[in-house]
């Protein structure tokens, strides 16, 4: 593991979260418990959709992560985009619905400044989900947490 200045002593849930290389809707339910998505906006051209949302635990509706999503339109099933682009779908789950195999690749681990003087920083990844059948690229991944004390706040820690 590279030093990404991400230390599990002192943010241990944005650690657990981030320090792996797989699907992260997975990994968001062990912690939270269901989650539920919100479009925040989407934009689709001739080879990509990119698609902003915000994933929040479904019980509550507490902020968990921002992401935005780079999605090569031709690498995945037009059913799929689809069912994205129609409602608030955790890509994640679509991609295991549609029977996807991926792997990931470039994980880059990145703290976000304080969003105003005294708040929190915020940890974020960044890396390319790539399908395990030809190895090229279906989607870029950018997903930002909330500050760490708001995570153990919801996760109940």
């Amino acid at each position: 593991m590279r030093d990404t200045g991400l230390n599990p002593s002192t943010s241990p849930v944005s650690f657990a979260l981030l320090e792996h290389d797989g699907l992260m809707t997975f990994r968001l339910a062990e912690a939270f418990g269901p989650i539920a998505a919100r479009q925040v906006s989407i934009v689709t051209d001739a080879d990509r959709i990119t698609r902003n949302s915000e994933l929040s635990q479904a019980a509550s509706g507490a902020l968990i992560l921002e992401a935005r999503l780079r999605i090569a339109r031709d690498a995945v099933p037009a059913a799929l985009l689809e069912d994205l682009v129609r409602g608030p779908q955790l890509f994640g789950a679509l991609v295991v619905q549609y029977g996807i195999g991926v792997r990931f690749s470039n994980r880059q681990i990145y703290c976000a400044p304080a969003s105003k003087p005294g708040a929190a920083p915020r940890w974020g990844r960044r890396q390319s989900m790539v399908l395990t059948s030809t190895g090229r690229a279906l989607c870029e991944v950018d997903e930002l947490l909330v500050e760490e004390w708001r995570l153990a706040a919801i996760a109940g820690r």
